[in-house]
């Protein structure tokens, strides 16, 4: 079974903790599983940081990017990894599923 893309929309808190649905944001991180790239689109015109991590928790390699990046997956074996990305307002974390040759 593939997942080729995930959707994921974040509401940023609001003061009295009631989420604005006028705020939402779209998260897009495809494919996954990934071979060598993974793309990652966040909202234009704001800074992220992109951190992907070992399932042991090491970190592996990070880049900062506005609206959106390529992360270059091709050096790390098979298997499942984190990935965090953070910005202003916010902090994602998703498992990203590194396949070669599929």
């Amino acid at each position: 079974y593939y997942v080729d893309s995930i959707k994921v929309w974040v509401s940023p808190p609001s003061s009295n903790g009631i989420a604005e649905t006028a705020l939402n944001r779209e998260v897009l991180i495809c494919p996954n599983p990934a071979d060598n790239l993974l793309s990652v689109v966040m909202e234009p015109e704001k800074t992220y940081l992109a951190q992907v991590f070992s399932p042991e928790g090491k970190l592996l390699f990070a880049k900062t990017f506005s609206g959106h990046c390529s992360l270059d997956l091709s050096s790390l074996p098979d298997g499942v990894y984190a990935l965090q990305i953070s910005g202003s307002l916010l902090t994602l974390n998703r498992k990203v599923i590194v396949m070669h040759g599929r």
